[in-house]
């Protein structure tokens, strides 16, 4: 899923990318606005989920300030206390239109804490 439009900050060094939540701050510059980028991630989310079979394990794969959209509307409220870890995993149950929020998972951190090399993931 495509990630938030940042407009000409696109492809910019990370420290120019400004606290959450973003609000209009990219509409200026091409990008789009949370609000925006809100209704185009959960509705995709929805419409792929609502056509996907019955007890279908589904993977969907984003970018983190997509995800944070997502995650803003279907988590309990509490669940977004800091970014999406790199290569984070949210992991919700889903039946008939209802989302359940079960955890999010950062395997690096995982990784790391078991020394385990990215290898033997």
């Amino acid at each position: 899923m495509r990630e938030h439009g940042f407009g000409r900050f696109e492809g910019q060094p990370e420290y120019l990318n400004p606290k959450i939540p973003y609000g209009d701050f990219f509409v200026p510059y091409g990008g789009e606005a949370d609000q925006t980028t809100i209704d185009r991630v959960v509705a995709t989310v929805d419409r792929l989920m609502a056509a996907a079979p019955d007890n279908a394990q589904v993977v969907m794969v984003s970018h983190a300030g997509a995800s944070h959209s997502f995650l803003s509307q279907r988590a309990p409220a509490g669940v977004l206390t800091q970014r999406m870890p790199n290569c984070g995993i949210a992991i919700f149950d889903y039946d008939n239109g209802a989302y359940t929020f079960e955890q999010i998972v950062d395997p690096v951190a995982w990784a790391q804490q078991r020394e385990v090399s990215h290898d033997q993931i």
